[in-house]
């Protein structure tokens, strides 16, 4: 009888460290954030707002679109979700990151 070698892929991922809470985050560590939200266009915005974790903790949906000009209805809403799932549960609207 043949002997069969079965090689199963094992997926190798690097954990990162558990990123500290939103109102914790430096200014450079809230524009990482927007990236993996997908919304890195608006850090330059974020940073002339002078954005801070806590800030955005308290942001409206009104402030979103007047001080950081999003438009972007959708990019609104994902940013006012990731925001409250901050606010709201302590954990990150990117899930698996916290």
């Amino acid at each position: 009888e043949e002997e069969r070698t079965v090689i199963s892929e094992v997926p190798t991922r690097v954990e990162l460290p558990p990123p500290k809470p939103l109102n914790d985050l430096s200014m450079e560590e809230i524009e990482e954030w927007l990236s993996r939200l997908g919304l890195e266009a608006y850090a330059p915005e974020l940073r002339k707002w002078g954005a801070t974790g806590t800030k955005l903790l308290d942001t409206t949906a009104h402030q979103l679109e007047k001080e950081l000009d999003i438009k972007n209805s959708l990019h609104r809403k994902k940013l006012l979700y990731a925001i409250e799932c901050e606010r709201c549960h302590g954990v990150g609207f990117l899930g698996s990151d916290k």
